[in-house]
């Protein structure tokens, strides 16, 4: 992170929401100005678990206090089998093949493009949504 940033979180606030809220990061410096933009102050290597920790940022909303309509975004990771048994709907799936080829879970592809020679991280992720079912995300960075 830049010099003489911080990492602030706020928490869903029913108060000052009708709709709902969720809770999120952002960056603040010494003079308490602050911005929601954190990915402009955070330098991170081209390697693969920086693009796993980016992911993981950006998608901290989804597992952090919400509520009402903030809860719409919520999900359950999937970063091991039993993860999947836990989940009713899915108890009595045949998932044995996905979960023999690593499908559901978390991977993260490297590739360097040649002609401007830029780091371009494919991140695969698997989660659970009670409003979309079972997905596998993937997100380029």
């Amino acid at each position: 992170m830049e010099k003489g940033c911080h990492l602030g979180i706020r928490l869903a606030n029913q108060k000052t929401s009708e709709r709902g809220d969720v809770s999120d990061f952002f960056i603040y410096d010494n003079a308490d100005n602050e911005d929601p933009d954190i990915l402009k102050y955070i330098h991170a290597l081209p390697t693969s678990m920086s693009a796993w920790q980016v992911y993981m940022r950006m998608t901290s909303t989804t597992v952090m206090p919400a509520f009402w309509h903030g809860e719409y975004a919520f999900r359950k990771f999937i970063f091991k089998e039993k993860e999947l048994q836990e989940i009713y709907q899915l108890k009595n799936l045949d998932l044995s093949a996905p979960l023999k080829d690593g499908l559901l879970y978390p991977s993260v592809q490297m590739e360097t493009e040649s002609s401007t020679n830029q780091h371009i991280a494919h991140v695969y992720c698997s989660y659970w949504s009670k409003w979309r079912g079972l997905v596998q995300e993937n997100h380029t960075n």
